[in-house]
């Protein structure tokens, strides 16, 4: 039993939808946007969230056991015969477009569109509607990381260094997160912006989901210490410790 499949992965709440419409009803079109909070977004992520989330259709097996499961849950109202319909179509009925990744729309703009492109499958859209919401994440932190990089810039015009910019902000997000998935949305959020990371599932994110050609690194690290190298060493040493990390390290490399 594969709880993965597109079948288990929307709200409890629409499984019932699709007798709620009004009848005859054949296709449906629906939009993403932000309705308040900050001014504006940068919108990225939806490339890769449609990727994973398009990638492979249910099978006959998934569908009967979603029934059963969605039947216990307390909704003896699965769409059964529309799901079956979907594996005979053999693709995904669906026209999604938005607006180009990477740049910065206004709050309430229009950033995606889902419809439906085959009559009869109007209660599709609607269905991937949970799953295509989670661009939120990646739009989340890739909007507060170029709100930083507009301070760090304005600062750095005023210290002498702007041209310095895409180094001066680094992820170490990898470790604050709650999942694998989280680590390379947010990785590859960060990129968007600058060009310093220790999030690597990032990159690989960018390889796996933003790649069409040859890749081309976007992220980049160094050598550094941290507190457990640095407190190994006794205070008699004549050297620092940090010198005496470099000559071992430059010694191991070379």
């Amino acid at each position: 039993m594969n709880r993965n499949s597109l079948v288990y992965q929307a709200d409890s709440y629409k499984v019932s939808h699709w007798l709620q419409f009004p009848e005859n009803t054949n296709n449906t079109f629906y939009y993403i946007e932000s309705r308040g909070g900050a001014d504006k977004l940068l919108f990225f992520g939806l490339q890769a969230v449609i990727k994973k989330l398009l990638s492979r259709l249910p099978t006959v097996e998934e569908v009967y056991e979603a029934n059963r499961f969605w039947t216990e849950h307390g909704l003896g109202c699965f769409n059964v015969k529309g799901w079956l319909d979907l594996i005979k179509l053999g693709y995904y009925p669906l026209r999604i477009r938005a607006v180009e990744e990477g740049k910065i729309y206004k709050t309430k703009t229009p950033l995606v569109t889902i419809e439906s492109t085959v009559g009869g499958f109007g209660w599709l859209p609607g269905w991937i509607e949970t799953r295509l919401l989670q661009v939120w994440y990646p739009i989340t932190v890739a909007t507060k990381i170029n709100e930083c990089k507009k301070v760090i810039f304005d600062n750095l015009v005023k210290t002498g260094s702007p041209e310095a910019i895409n180094f001066k902000l680094h992820s170490f997000g990898y470790r604050g997160v709650s999942s694998e998935e989280s680590a390379e949305l947010g990785g590859m959020a960060e990129l968007v912006s600058f060009m310093g990371t220790d999030t690597v599932t990032g990159i690989f994110g960018v390889e796996k989901y933003y790649t069409t050609g040859r890749f081309v690194m976007p992220g980049f690290s160094i050598p550094a210490a941290e507190h457990s190298t640095m407190t190994s060493w006794v205070r008699k040493t004549s050297l620092k410790p940090t010198r005496i990390c470099w000559i071992n390290l430059v010694d191991k490399i070379s």
